[in-house]
């Protein structure tokens, strides 16, 4: 997972109108590569609930961006308990945080 992290935190110095726009567009872009794929990984699912899923993991994916301390686990737990429903710290082996 490429780190992206650097790109909000220089736009918030630059200045968020500057910036907002290239991060807007490159999240609605993946947002919509991931639902597309989930749309054939779930047919059933209604589109209204593959797009509050989907504005759910943009809402992470921009949280991840702006803490500096995530890691790669930490996001990949957070997004499979979104989309699976798994409670974070639920699998064998991870540490529980809380």
């Amino acid at each position: 997972m490429p780190d992206v992290r650097p790109v909000p935190h220089a736009g918030i110095e630059l200045g968020v109108e500057t910036v907002w726009p290239a991060i807007d567009r490159a999240m609605r872009l993946g947002i919509d590569d991931w639902t597309r794929i989930a749309r054939r990984i779930v047919p059933a699912a209604a589109e209204r609930d593959l797009h509050q899923l989907g504005r759910a993991v943009r809402r992470v994916m921009f949280g991840c961006m702006l803490d500096k301390t995530v890691t790669t686990e930490e996001i990949r737990a957070s997004l499979r308990s979104l989309i699976v429903g798994e409670p974070i710290g639920s699998r064998v082996g991870m540490r529980r945080i809380a």
